[in-house]
């Protein structure tokens, strides 16, 4: 699977004479390249060489995460957070490792901390055109975690948070937040509420199939209520091919 990062390669792979900027942007391209090994020793350059630099630490920790090394990510990781405790993307990250390394209670507890102390509850929903979309994706990736760790109550919460703050302009990242929500809501017995979130996903994305497919099996199909018309439709129109897991593109693991 291959991952586009927002930084564009750099030839030389001697890192020494870079400063921190262009040595990132040479580091990501090696990861998006794939280009482990080289990879593996100028991130250890890097750190080496910014050892007071949390992209930094950040950059050898992703590149730990997408070779399954988890003990390292959570450790380099932790460098990071030790240098910038309330930055929410290194905490995110940490918990996405925790999970992957199955430390469901230490990332339960790390959850718990990061909505409790971080700034999630405090988005003014009326300042949407000012608010940073990573806001958005923050609320996402929390609830995705506790939808793994198994707090669905919450999980639903922070996904309805999410969808509020998404501005009218990105409809297909909302459709896919409805779509997420009513996955949860599935689980919790919710199936009315389910149903008015893959309609609302629906009609945001017409031609996701899993949306429809989905939505009719909530219910049990009779021959005067059913979606066998939409259904059609999507069929004659054209099927699209869409994933709703929600991960961020820095948790995708690559095939490297």
């Amino acid at each position: 699977m291959s991952v586009n990062f927002p930084y564009k390669p750099i030839n030389n792979s001697n890192i020494s004479s870079l400063s921190i900027e262009p040595a990132l942007d040479h580091v990501w391209s090696l990861i998006n390249n794939k280009a482990v090994p080289q990879a593996n020793a100028d991130c250890a350059e890097l750190n080496r060489k910014f050892p007071h630099s949390t992209d930094a630490w950040y950059a050898s920790s992703f590149l730990a995460f997408q070779l399954k090394d988890i003990s390292k990510a959570i450790l380099l990781i932790n460098k990071a957070i030790a240098l910038e405790p309330q930055n929410v993307q290194w905490q995110l990250h940490k918990a996405q490792s925790l999970l992957l390394f199955g430390d469901i209670k230490s990332t339960q507890a790390l959850i718990a901390t990061l909505i409790s102390n971080a700034p999630f509850n405090q988005c003014k929903l009326d300042d949407k055109q000012s608010l940073d979309p990573s806001v958005v994706d923050n609320f996402a990736e929390v609830a995705l975690i506790l939808n793994k760790v198994g707090n669905f109550e919450l999980s639903e919460f922070y996904y309805q948070q999410a969808i509020n703050l998404v501005t009218g302009s990105s409809k297909q990242r909302k459709a896919q937040l409805f779509f997420n929500l009513a996955t949860v809501q599935r689980y919790l017995g919710k199936i009315d509420d389910a149903e008015v979130s893959l309609t609302a996903a629906i009609e945001l994305n017409p031609y996701d199939y899993e949306a429809y497919l989905l939505r009719s099996s909530l219910k049990k199909q009779t021959n005067e209520k059913n979606h066998v018309n939409e259904l059609e439709q999507v069929l004659n129109t054209g099927i699209e091919p869409v994933s709703y897991t929600h991960l961020r593109a820095h948790e995708t693991v690559l095939d490297l």
